[in-house]
């Protein structure tokens, strides 16, 4: 039986795309970002009232915005938290404007969040280059019960059970 959260999760990943007067930088994160975005998820900005050129680069991209607040914040966790709350995705994913991600990244992040319902949050170690092509090096996993304690790779933390957290994604619940 679902839960009524549960049931409000109604996309796969919620993006979270915080910004405040970086106009070419979030031209940039969007084109990355669109990249990203599959039908089952959304992009959601907050930006902490630019006054630059920001406005006029989320209605080019507004398309594929699926929320866009600008007023005033307090800072960048104050924005993600207002994300978070306005999220419908199962997993969530904060980006800022001047993050670069990988499509396949994300896609092996929810794999592995799919196939290990314990984890909470997973975090990407790094990047390494096999025949040419970027992947993820190394994930780190961990629980709710676990964060800000230590942190386990993947494989220790399925040693020990103990899943949770991928650094790409979030798990909402």
């Amino acid at each position: 039986m679902q839960s009524d959260f549960e049931s409000n999760l109604t996309k796969r990943v919620s993006f979270v795309l915080t910004t405040k007067n970086r106009g070419p930088y979030l031209k940039k994160a969007l084109k990355n970002t669109k990249e990203l975005i599959g039908t089952d998820d959304e992009l959601i900005i907050i930006d902490g009232n630019s006054t630059d050129e920001t406005q006029d680069i989320i209605r080019e991209n507004s398309d594929y915005i699926d929320i866009f607040i600008s007023e005033d914040d307090e800072g960048q966790g104050h924005a993600y938290n207002k994300g978070l709350l306005l999220s419908k995705g199962k997993y969530v994913c904060y980006i800022t404007d001047v993050d670069i991600y990988y499509s396949k990244a994300v896609e092996q992040a929810v794999e592995i969040m799919e196939k290990h319902p314990g984890i909470d949050v997973l975090i990407p170690g790094g990047m390494k280059e096999k025949n040419g092509k970027k992947e993820i090096a190394t994930y780190h996993a961990m629980t709710m019960e676990l964060l800000g304690e230590n942190l386990y790779t993947l494989k220790e933390a399925g040693e020990k059970n103990k899943f949770s957290l991928i650094t790409v994604l979030m798990l909402a619940d």
